[in-house]
């Protein structure tokens, strides 16, 4: 008789613990589920790099990402880095001046951030989701000194000859009828666009941008 007790007694709890574990499971599932949607969030609202679909899209991506970007030493910051990614203080050292503000009256982007940090010849924008504040991506790169050369090879005082030749469909985009004084610009489907200031034949600025939609 004791025997059954124990028994029974030895099921009811078997049944508490399985129900018991069955609940911790759901609240797991359900706390997942809630970090995922936090984490999603600013891509879904537009203010983060887009990702790529599949493997074959993420080397075409990579590859047309790689045209939008500087030389920087024996590396490449890109347009839409994370700098809690890369590098930044060991690739280009601590900024001359840094500052940053909260974007107010600016749409769907009100609460967002963008920080500048500036640099010998260099300009970084770099952006944060709404109710972040701490990882930013690199939104702009401005370059007005000759260390900073793209991946095809143009820098500050490269002639149009030499910007034609490294990027055979670029364009003047801004109006201009001058070759010898005018913006050129190329740009891709993502957002990305990448413009070269001329003046008097040569390239006095680089300028690489994200528009965010």
């Amino acid at each position: 008789m004791n025997v059954c007790k124990q028994l029974l007694a030895g099921a009811m709890l078997t049944g508490v613990l399985v129900a018991a574990a069955g609940c911790a499971s759901s609240e797991e599932n359900a706390l997942g589920s809630a970090v995922a949607s936090q984490v999603a969030a600013p891509i879904a609202e537009g203010t983060a790099p887009p990702s790529a679909a599949s493997a074959s899209d993420n080397q075409q991506e990579s590859k047309e990402a790689s045209d939008y970007a500087v030389k920087v030493g024996r590396g490449l910051l890109h347009l839409q880095d994370w700098d809690d990614r890369t590098d930044l203080e060991g690739l280009l050292g601590k900024p001359l001046s840094q500052k940053m503000e909260a974007l107010e009256h600016a749409d769907t982007l009100t609460g967002s951030f963008v920080k500048e940090l500036t640099y010998e010849g260099l300009r970084l924008e770099l952006f944060s989701p709404k109710q972040n504040g701490q990882s930013f991506w690199v939104m702009s790169i401005e370059a007005t000194a000759p260390q900073y050369e793209t991946p095809g090879g143009i820098a500050v005082g490269s002639t149009v000859a030499d910007v034609k030749k490294a990027y055979p469909g670029i364009t003047i985009g801004d109006g201009r009828t001058n070759p010898d004084n005018a913006a050129y610009l190329i740009s891709d489907n993502e957002g990305r666009n990448l413009e070269f200031e001329v003046k008097d034949g040569t390239v006095a600025k680089i300028h690489l941008f994200f528009l965010i939609p």
